[in-house]
């Protein structure tokens, strides 16, 4: 599965977004290389996973990348991990269980 929103299915439909930028803005972003459309999206998804509409998984999936591609994109858009003091709490209490100490 893809995300939530495919609701189970392997794939998913795209929608087509029409976006709106001054030529000056489009013009220097293409001379700096990038493929506008993928920065948008890429963009898009990185604002999700901020607002917790998207999970890690959730972003791996849609942009197609592997885990440590994933952590790297995550860290480029300076996305926080959700990772909470009660998830640090759980996981020393699994590792105590599990190992001692």
């Amino acid at each position: 599965m893809c995300c939530k929103n495919c609701q189970g299915r392997d794939t998913f439909e795209a929608m087509n977004l029409t976006l709106s930028i001054p030529d000056g803005l489009a013009a220097t972003l293409k001379v700096q290389g990038r493929d506008l459309a993928r920065s948008a999206f890429e963009a898009l998804v990185a604002q999700g996973f901020r607002e917790w509409q998207l999970s890690r998984a959730e972003v791996q999936d849609v942009l197609g990348l592997s885990w440590h591609e994933t952590e790297a994109f995550l860290a480029r858009y300076g996305c926080d991990r959700h990772y909470t003091e009660d998830d640090l709490a759980q996981d020393r209490q699994t590792l105590t269980e599990l190992f001692g100490r």
